[in-house]
């Protein structure tokens, strides 16, 4: 069909009838209207609310515990910079008193100290981080986790140099981390 074709529409007069018909739908649509402001106000009002319970949230998830003393390790998205950071505080924290042993730098070349250090950093981030962290999880983390892992530490994970200080390969030959590795294959596939 062509704009020719197409009839013009015919003018209506309107009548009483239709004009209380349009009345009375301008007056639904004016209250569609203002209940559609009040409830996009409402959903503004849920949403600001709900992204104000998510940053309590997540501030609660990494909170230190009240019997935290020292200030905590820092915690990032990178669980390779979490457990660093964990060693560097467990060496400024821990060694030096009794039986403790410094972990030493070399800590990553040696795979089955580094499995042993990223279990006893996520039990102690566990047990005196966030809303979970128990006072009792903190007390067994001292009393079986940090010595147990330690003993094995000097034990099972590194040669004697290290804990002086001057690497020696002791245990599984050096792997890289998991993390490195999948960022490696990244690089390297695309």
């Amino acid at each position: 069909m062509t704009d020719e074709e197409i009839p013009e529409p015919q003018a209506l007069e309107p009548d009483d009838a239709t004009s209380d018909q349009q009345d009375e739908l301008h007056a639904i649509l004016t209250e569609v209207i203002q209940r559609l402001r009040a409830t996009e106000t409402k959903v503004q009002d849920l949403e600001r609310a709900f992204g104000e319970v998510m940053q309590e949230e997540t501030r609660k998830r990494s909170e230190p515990a009240p019997w935290v003393w020292v200030p905590p390790p820092a915690t990032t998205n990178d669980p390779r910079t979490n457990v660093r950071a964990f060693v560097e505080f467990y060496n400024l924290t821990y060694f030096g008193a009794g039986r403790a042993q410094r972990i030493p730098e070399c800590w990553e070349q040696h795979p089955g100290l580094a499995m042993e250090i990223a279990t006893l950093a996520a039990a102690w981030r566990a047990a005196n981080l966030g809303r979970s962290a128990h006072p009792r999880d903190a007390q067994s983390w001292h009393h079986h986790w940090r010595p147990g892992a330690i003993d094995r530490m000097v034990r099972d994970w590194t040669h004697p140099s290290c804990l002086d200080g001057d690497h020696r390969p002791a245990g599984a030959d050096s792997r890289v981390d998991r993390f490195t590795a999948a960022e490696h294959t990244d690089t390297t596939a695309g």
